[in-house]
């Protein structure tokens, strides 16, 4: 393997940059890559989104003024100024200053010279007394943006299993594109070897043949890997991003492992599938449904809303008393509720869906994690014994050769020990793969992002 660990060195310097592992490249993909920032900004948008429910208890400040003239008398002059201030238990208060002149103004709207000063309060005492509209966004707007957080860890450990696959792919094929060029050198020494020793009587003409057909077959094996290879490069390429722009993949992977063996394992004792993302995603849309539904229960009720606003002018000291106010009250109720029960209907069925939703992503996460975690056992013993049978096929390539070097054997032996060699370097290098996907998966399955552990 000294050949091969020369071409790697040699082709790593080619490229122009040292090795790079699995988790450095995913740091570097993670700061700049367009879909990592997309989906952060699902968060932002969130964020605003509460923003801006949150607005609807803002207090606004306002003023009007009405007048009319008509051939030079002043019909009405009506000025307010009003601020309101909604509370988020549901009551309203207002407070203003009204000032309305004229002559043919409406007695009910006449003021004092100096204005008149009020309070105004009002309350719901049966339908939005609980929660109204504004409130169920508030308070909807605040699971969604917690959903949009859980939303954004899925995104980023989505696209890090993605990148993590196609490192390894490109890992595999890297490594067997150095074994068929060491391959391709030794068929091209052994070419030589065997014409010279033609020349010179001491093999036949066939033997040449048979080394020359190795030769062309292990050529055609490097033409496979440089393709593949390439492929497989571009694909990791399109996941490369620095600055804001795609950069060519120019460094050589590196051999080093996600996790050791033993620490994957010990991920089963953290294994808390309720907080998954995705399971939180689902609780995050259980609460949103659960508000919306009792937003929905409300409508049952009648709405019975009562209004208090005392009154003052500045000849009293600004004091307000019972005797100067006005109240009010008011009652509505549908007779037959049909569509008020029919939105509860909807949001009832909404959330028992999303219930059994829940309940088989919790049970279809479990089996997924308890597979992948029985195949990384499993694919660890296949690497294991895999190592084993390629250090044995080259135990029996170096026999063959000493066997060669005593005249009692032929060229055929060889390519077919040689062969048998690669064959079995090619199934470690596709083992060693599979592996690391299975591992790959397995932290995916997990909720974790691979660049984080």
């Amino acid at each position: 393997m000294i050949v091969l660990a020369c071409n790697a060195v040699a082709t790593g310097r080619a490229w122009g940059q040292d090795s790079l592992d699995l988790r450095s490249f995913l740091a570097l993909v993670q700061a700049h890559h367009p879909l990592y920032q997309a989906a952060e900004l699902e968060v932002e948008m969130a964020a605003g989104k509460l923003r801006a429910a949150r607005g609807q208890f803002d207090p606004k400040l306002a003023w009007a003024r009405y007048e009319k003239e008509y051939k030079g008398s002043t019909y009405y002059d009506y000025h307010q100024l009003e601020l309101k201030v909604p509370i988020y238990s549901g009551i309203e208060v207002k407070a203003g200053y009204e000032l309305n002149t004229g002559q043919y103004l409406n007695p009910e709207s006449g003021t004092p010279l100096g204005g008149l000063y009020y309070t105004e309060i009002s309350l719901p005492l049966l339908r939005n007394l609980l929660i109204d509209q504004a409130r169920a966004e508030v308070k909807m707007q605040q699971a969604m943006l917690r959903q949009s957080t859980h939303e954004f860890q899925l995104a980023r450990n989505d696209l890090s299993y993605l990148i993590s696959v196609a490192y390894w792919e490109f890992k595999a094929a890297w490594d067997l594109r150095l074994l068929y060029q060491e391959a391709v050198e030794i068929a091209a020494d052994r070419q030589y070897f065997v014409v010279r020793s033609y020349e010179l009587g001491k093999y036949a003409a066939i033997d040449t043949v048979e080394s020359y057909m190795e030769w062309q077959r292990r050529h055609s094996l490097l033409a496979q890997a440089e393709a593949s290879l390439h492929l497989v490069r571009n694909a990791l390429s399109n996941q490369f991003w620095m600055s804001d722009s795609l950069s060519q993949v120019t460094f050589w992977p590196s051999t080093q492992p996600l996790m050791p063996i033993d620490s994957l394992r010990l991920l089963a004792w953290r294994l808390e599938v309720d907080r998954h993302p995705l399971i939180q995603v689902m609780d995050e849309k259980i609460a949103i449904a659960s508000i919306d539904k009792t937003l929905q229960r409300q409508g049952l009720l009648p709405q019975f809303d009562i209004r208090y606003k005392p009154l003052a002018t500045n000849t009293v000291g600004y004091n307000f008393s019972s005797s100067s106010a006005t109240w009010g009250a008011w009652l509505s109720m549908p007779l037959f509720l049909r569509k008020e029960t029919g939105k509860l209907q909807v949001a009832t069925t909404k959330l028992e869906q999303l219930e059994w939703e829940r309940n088989f992503k919790v049970q279809a996460l479990a089996n997924d994690i308890n597979a992948y975690a029985q195949a990384v056992e499993y694919l660890s013993d296949a690497l294991k014994r895999q190592r084993n049978n390629v250090d044995a096929a080259r135990r029996m390539l170096e026999a063959e050769r000493r066997k060669l070097e005593l005249g009692s054997t032929t060229i055929f032996m060889i390519n077919y020990r040689e062969r048998y060699l690669y064959e079995s370097q090619e199934k470690l290098i596709k083992t060693f793969k599979e592996y690391q996907k299975a591992q790959a998966a397995y932290v995916h399955k997990f909720g974790l992002d691979a660049s984080q552990l």
